[in-house]
């Protein structure tokens, strides 16, 4: 089971770019998409990170930080995500300035 304090370690160790972000992101319908893939510098963990823009409203943004391989034995969790102003959800109308999930 991860504890708050290994997240915590996981979203801040070092980490080395493995695989770049495209020069240019790849048209994916209404957003643009990137990514690239990270190592823990200690060479223990993997990370994927994945950005995506809206393509009409750039404000509307999601940038996060996947542990590729997760110490509880699960394939993939999303440590941190952070968006931009969006709107559109039964809990929450509209988010009116950057955010983090």
């Amino acid at each position: 089971m991860l504890l708050d304090s290994d997240l915590e370690d996981l979203i801040s160790c070092r980490k080395i770019i493995v695989s770049k972000p495209r020069r240019e992101p790849k048209d994916a319908g209404s957003h643009l998409r990137n990514d690239m893939t990270l190592m823990a510098e200690n060479g223990l963990y993997s990370f994927s990170v994945f950005m995506r823009i809206s393509k009409e409203f750039p404000e509307n943004f999601s940038i996060g930080l996947i542990l590729l391989n997760a110490l509880d034995g699960a394939e993939k969790i999303t440590l941190v995500r952070y968006n931009g102003i969006h709107g559109g959800h039964s809990e929450f109308p509209h988010h009116i300035v950057a955010h983090i999930h």
